[in-house]
């Protein structure tokens, strides 16, 4: 049967140069529509690494001085105290589970990304060879816990962590961990931070996506002492227990605990969840507006690609009504007719597509270059995501893009057939 088709081709090949022609162009468009449509997918399905379900941001402000009610003869230590007092009413709440006390860029969705050299022995330092991570500040004081509030687990065992008391210890993900390490435990090991600071690695902890728009990157979390506490930005990130009404909590807290807490220059200006928090960042760094873009887009290709192929094959089918009353006279059933009409558009489609693919290869080489996730692929060294590996990536976006074309083509082929093998054949050979 594949003999035949092939000669059928071959016999309407003036014919079949403009469907050919068309799947070309329609396979290059749809491969580069295809392409940062599945890097945006890509990046929304990594594990956050985090549960922020029940958590909440209790942000603390700070007066600026030119505010007329700004307190000049307050110092940074009572500052520090009166923080810590607001950290004792908050961790004391019946409502509250947990909690940790950080700057508000030091959490998810925080809006900033502070990132720094690490180097995994004194040899790196001395020949430079370091690696880069994000970085967050978090303060050891009062049963302050990152790890338990966000519901962290371990990258060895799966379970949930906690912080350990002490200064100068640190916690890496296990992106760090493989980088620096490989295979060898990371825990108690050193961390030399830009060649002047050593930190003692006391766990590991799965991957963690800091912000909706990124991949989990290699991120280290600091613990530091409680004179460095909180400034500027401090917030305090508690996880309610399971029956706590957030939504009440929130506006209980603003109502009547928040008054009472205030001063030395600090207030409380805003509760919120984490979540409230996350598109609250992705409005700001316009990121539903791009993936609306982007995911209409790829609608608006596909529809045009729908209606021109659709269209072409459908005309193709018609004008070989008097081919189909000629095979139905001579006894082909409709299942065969269509089957044959059907492969046709497959070798049509998959030829066609090979040679779009071969012009997609050349625009790549030439440096056009394919869609990255935030933090390009320079992040690749420490970020170990199958999918946007460059060749995993390539047939990912060429294996959906061919799916897609051909599905489109098989369907503008099936109803014209099915319809035209059903017309008795001396109806189809009326105009012979």
């Amino acid at each position: 049967m594949i003999r035949l088709i092939i000669k059928q081709l071959w016999n309407q090949r003036i014919h079949n140069v403009w469907i050919f022609l068309e799947i070309i162009i329609a396979g290059v468009f749809l491969w580069y529509t295809v392409d940062p449509a599945f890097v945006l997918s890509g990046t929304r399905m990594q594990p956050k690494g985090y549960v922020e379900e029940q958590c909440y941001g209790i942000q603390i402000g700070m007066k600026n001085p030119m505010n007329k009610n700004y307190d000049k003869s307050v110092t940074p230590e009572q500052m520090i105290e009166a923080l810590k007092r607001m950290v004792s009413v908050v961790k004391n709440l019946p409502e509250v589970e947990s909690f940790y006390l950080s700057s508000k860029f030091n959490t998810p969705n925080g809006g900033s990304f502070n990132g720094v050299q690490f180097f995994p022995d004194t040899t790196s330092i001395a020949e430079m060879k370091y690696y880069h991570a994000q970085w967050w500040n978090v303060y050891n004081y009062d049963g302050s816990d990152i790890l338990k509030t966000l519901r962290f687990t371990d990258a060895r065992t799966g379970m949930e962590m906690t912080m350990q008391e002490g200064n100068n210890i640190c916690y890496i993900s296990d992106n760090v961990a493989r980088n620096m390490f490989g295979d060898k435990d990371a825990v108690n090991q050193k961390l030399y931070v830009d060649r002047q600071e050593v930190y003692t690695i006391k766990g590991v902890y799965n991957n963690v996506k800091t912000e909706e728009t990124g991949v989990p990157y290699a991120h280290v979390i600091f613990c530091e002492k409680d004179d460095k506490m909180g400034f500027p930005f401090p917030m305090i990130t508690v996880r309610l227990k399971d029956d706590v009404d957030g939504e009440v909590f929130a506006a209980d807290f603003m109502d009547k605990i928040a008054p009472t807490i205030k001063g030395c220059n600090l207030s409380v200006e805003n509760v919120c969840s984490l979540k409230e928090m996350r598109i609250k960042n992705g409005i700001m760094f316009n990121l539903y507006n791009r993936q609306a873009l982007q995911y209409g887009l790829i609608t608006f290709t596909l529809l045009c690609i729908f209606l021109g192929m659709v269209g072409t094959f459908w005309i193709r089918t018609n004008t070989r009504r008097q081919e189909i009353g000629l095979m139905r006279s001579i006894g082909a059933s409709e299942a065969k007719i269509t089957s044959q009409f059907m492969c046709e558009s497959w070798l049509l489609v998959t030829i066609g597509f090979v040679v779009s693919m071969i012009i997609v290869i050349n625009m790549l080489a030439a440096g056009s270059g394919m869609a990255v996730p935030e933090g390009g692929y320079d992040v690749r060294s420490m970020v170990d995501i199958w999918m946007f590996h460059e060749i995993p990536h390539f047939v990912l976006v060429t294996l959906i893009s061919y799916l897609l074309l051909l599905v489109i083509s098989l369907i503008g082929t099936y109803i014209p057939i099915h319809r035209a093998s059903k017309v008795l054949p001396a109806d189809a050979l009326r105009d012979e």
